[in-house]
């Protein structure tokens, strides 16, 4: 698998309060889409972005929906008050909006594909 990008991962923890956990990811495809889906009671926003992280060790990343994602590294912590900032300051930053887990065919081909929008 082609992966020549990078990104940064904000892990989201729900507990009394909500909190974020930023991750650096090296060795990711990151294909940006511009897209629009039409949907039975009109047009809807598709997914900004299609992302697919290949296995680590045989395991898949834990992203799940509700994470966000930048393409790149990126030195920003994240909290609950500062997400419109940062979506602001980084274009490419995506909500996780789905998460499919390829566990099949040969090693090198297994990834993770994260929808974003």
């Amino acid at each position: 698998m082609y992966t020549p990008h990078a990104m940064t991962w904000y892990e989201q923890q729900i507990g009394t309060t909500t909190t974020y956990t930023r991750h650096e990811i090296l060795g990711v495809m990151w294909q940006a889409v511009k897209a629009a889906n039409t949907a039975r009671v009109g047009l809807t926003e598709a997914d900004k972005a299609a992302v697919y992280v290949p296995f680590v060790d045989g395991k898949p990343i834990g992203v799940k929906i509700g994470d966000y994602l930048i393409q790149g590294i990126v030195p920003d912590e994240l909290t609950s008050a500062t997400i419109s900032a940062t979506m602001k300051k980084y274009p490419s930053m995506v909500k996780v909006v789905s998460v499919d887990v390829k566990g099949y065919g040969t090693p090198g081909m297994q990834h993770v594909q994260i929808g974003g929008r």
